[in-house]
């Protein structure tokens, strides 16, 4: 079965709902089309027969030419043959900003983000979108950022935002797919000058990944469609437990006291990380003699690592014991919700101890 999806965003700058037919002439093969700041006030739509859902936006009294403002839409492809769920968000304070789905075992926050508001509550905003999502296995972020990070993805300048967006996303170990598929490529173009601020990021690896910037369309918008395709993973987890982070390993590190015990989990870790260091250079001495992309490495780094915590679980299980605290309570007990008020507080506590 051809598990291949077409994500598309595109920053319309307001579009004119007769306007839509002529935009989905140049997207045939998007599964979800995500259009932002479409200055859409409620209750209308698009005259299209594409599945949709709508973040509304707000009246624009000061403009008379510009009724409208924010906004974001999903337009669903009538082929698309994925299961689409929109999440309408009601009751936060946040609710203008993004909008949110689950297509298949995939979550997806579409956001913007202006450049009028403020980058702490940017910094809010980002951080009150949830990680994780019963019967998913991967969140993706997308939409237009106003974060501009020079060299990092290459864009030709910094802006704070893009500093602060920067350390959000590395904090929180994202792939920031423009910076993988199309580094220096920019998503916003007009006489004065580019930028790269339509982005699309997902919290793990996916599957024969693709981005295209149409660059050569205008669309009455300074903004680019930017499409991002790759292989949905066929699995999904059965129930929010497995979203959770796995539970917490303990040991009785006192037993170390030990000198026999000390001694044989000493000696069982020498015998078991052998191996990995032998591989760590074999790789090593491949990557310097060929040209190895980025996607590479990243993926043997995570191969070391989990082959590194497999073998120190083991020895400390083998030498210790595991020991059993918290486990049963958390699988029982912790949810989705709590995991995510867990989270906000320890990223309060953070800012008072820095502040």
């Amino acid at each position: 079965m051809n598990n291949q999806i077409t994500l598309t965003i595109f920053n319309t700058t307001g579009l004119n709902r007769e306007a839509i037919d002529p935009l989905l002439t140049y997207t045939p093969h998007s599964d979800l089309l995500f259009l932002i700041e479409t200055w859409l006030i409620s209750p209308n739509r698009y005259y299209t027969n594409w599945q949709q859902h709508h973040v509304y936006g707000t009246r624009n009294n000061r403009h008379r030419s510009y009724p409208g403002q924010l906004g974001i839409s999903l337009l669903i492809n009538p082929k698309c043959k994925f299961h689409v769920h929109f999440i309408p968000d009601t009751s936060s304070p946040y609710s203008l900003y993004h909008l949110t789905c689950t297509v298949a075992n995939t979550l997806i926050h579409c956001l913007y983000l202006p450049p009028s508001i403020s980058n702490d509550l940017v910094l809010e905003i980002l951080n009150y979108l949830p990680l994780h999502h019963p019967n998913t296995t991967n969140t993706i972020f997308c939409g237009d950022f106003n974060a501009r990070m020079s060299s990092f993805i290459g864009d030709t300048a910094y802006n704070t935002r893009g500093r602060k967006f920067e350390h959000w996303l590395l904090s929180h170990q994202l792939w920031l797919w423009n910076k993988e598929l199309a580094y220096g490529k920019p998503t916003f173009i007009r006489a004065s000058g580019t930028s790269i601020i339509d982005l699309f990021l997902s919290t793990n690896l996916v599957t024969n990944p693709q981005i295209k910037i149409d660059e050569d369309l205008s669309l009455d918008s300074d903004h680019k469609l930017v499409h991002f395709n790759f292989d949905l993973d066929p699995t999904s987890p059965t129930n929010a437990a497995q979203q959770l982070p796995p539970p917490r390993r303990l040991w009785r590190l006192s037993k170390l006291k030990n000198e026999q015990i000390r001694d044989q989990y000493t000696d069982l870790f020498s015998t078991l990380i052998a191996p990995i260091n032998t591989s760590m250079l074999n790789i090593i001495n491949t990557m310097e003699a060929t040209n190895t992309t980025a996607t590479t490495v990243h993926q043997e780094i995570d191969k070391i690592t989990n082959d590194f915590y497999s073998v120190l679980y083991t020895s400390l299980d083998t030498s210790l014991g595991p020991t059993p605290g918290g486990y049963i309570r958390r699988t029982t007990l912790w949810t989705v919700e709590l995991q995510r008020l867990w989270d906000h507080r320890e990223l309060c506590y953070k800012k008072w101890r820095n502040g």
